[in-house]
This record gives structure tokens, C-alpha cells and sequence, in this order.
């Protein structure tokens, strides 16, 4: 948000929109939505052999998100 400020980006830009991983980072999916951005959320579908490569390699870049998943959880409840 704060670099969205420093940039000039307007919060209702229809241009700006931050799309998530479903049940990923829901405090920063709900900040940026309380502060009036756009965010989306998506979930991959297939066949388990096509979409589990994809969430592990997700799951290895975004290590820092499980150690707020907890408040995630509690977020979405």
C-alpha cells in the first residue's frame, strides 16, 4: 500500500489489482482490500499429478507465509 502511495497509484485504479493464491497471506489480502485495492483470489484446478509440482514449488518460495498461517486461519473464520 505504501508503495502504491509513493508510486501515485490511486486505490480504485481499475488497472491495479493484486491477485492471490487461495488460503495464502489472507491478513495481506484483507489489509489491501480494507484499504480499497482490488484483490482476487485463485485456485488451481486439475488432476493432483498437474497441480501439486505448482503448489509445492509456491509453497517453497512463500516459506515466510507459514508462520502466519495461524492468523490466517483465524482471519478466515
Amino acid at each position: 500500500m505504501a508503495k502504491a502511495h509513493e508510486l501515485g497509484v490511486e486505490k480504485v485504479n481499475e488497472k491495479v489489482e493484486f491477485a492471490q493464491l487461495y488460503g495464502m497471506s489472507e491478513a495481506l489480502s484483507y489489509g489491501l482490500s480494507n484499504a480499497g485495492f482490488r484483490v482476487s483470489k485463485y485456485m488451481p484446478f486439475g488432476a493432483v499429478e498437474m497441480t501439486m509440482p505448482y503448489l509445492i514449488r509456491r509453497a517453497e518460495e512463500n516459506r515466510g507465509v507459514f508462520t502466519a498461517s495461524g492468523f490466517d486461519r483465524q482471519l478466515t473464520r
